[in-house]
């Protein structure tokens, strides 16, 4: 079931996915009041599964150490989305998150060099892939 803090974090999220798709990069100020946001709830929820969110997060810092290692290979801006949803969601919940938009981005992907003709060095946007897997997994 879907609560209140679940559909404004899916909010957030549509819009940092829409500056994602549009311009390939997550303006600050969007990442910031996610960040506040996503602070707020994490304290009203008390300890309510704190080491699961606690875990969840720490999954985004493993994206984070991954993407300076790979020079960026994935964004800042999505590790950064990752670890929010993470602290959010929590462990179990962000994993199927992260399962689900990776199997809809390499869909894409597949799809995008088989039909247009695109080449390997093609890039595509992760964070409207997590929109629609956060809504899914999540929401509904």
């Amino acid at each position: 079931m879907c609560q209140i803090a679940d559909w404004i974090m899916w909010m957030m999220l549509l819009v940092c996915g829409i500056f994602d798709w549009r311009k390939k990069e997550i303006p600050v100020v969007w990442l910031v009041s996610m960040s506040i946001v996503t602070i707020v709830l994490f304290i009203c929820a008390g300890r309510e599964m704190l080491w699961l969110r606690l875990a969840g997060g720490s999954v985004g810092l493993l994206l984070f150490a991954l993407s300076k290692w790979t020079n960026e290979a994935i964004g800042y801006g999505d590790c950064w989305v990752i670890l929010l949803l993470g602290i959010r969601a929590g462990l179990f919940v962000v994993l199927q998150v992260l399962f689900v938009a990776f199997v809809i981005a390499g869909l894409t992907a597949l799809f995008c060099l088989w039909f247009r003709r695109w080449n390997k060095k093609m890039t595509l946007p992760f964070v409207p892939f997590l929109v629609f897997s956060y809504l899914g997994v999540v929401c509904l």
